[in-house]
């Protein structure tokens, strides 16, 4: 499926729903294009995938575990010190 502006549109609809007002818990990098962020929010905690790989793109909430590397990349580390214990004030896209 193709990362179009109804697809986006949709995810951001489901994300707001769901994470706004949550905190930024834990933020990890399993994989060279991929992050998950790990998020509090009142409904419960969400694991959020984000994939920047060239044949699947994708944003989404998940349950699976992957495991991570022993030495975070450096990527990681700067999210984590600007992210980290961030408040999701609200999710939004400029047009189609």
């Amino acid at each position: 499926m193709a990362l179009d502006g109804l697809a986006v549109s949709a995810i951001i609809y489901e994300l707001d729903k769901l994470l706004t007002g949550g905190r930024i818990d834990k933020i990890s990098q399993p994989l060279n294009d991929e992050i998950i962020f790990s998020v509090r929010s009142l409904g419960g905690n969400y694991k959020v995938l984000m994939s920047a790989n060239s044949n699947n793109p994708r944003l989404h909430i998940t349950e699976n575990k992957k495991p991570n590397p022993d030495k975070a990349p450096l990527f990681c580390m700067v999210l984590r010190k600007h992210l980290a214990g961030g408040k999701i004030t609200g999710f939004s896209r400029p047009g189609f």
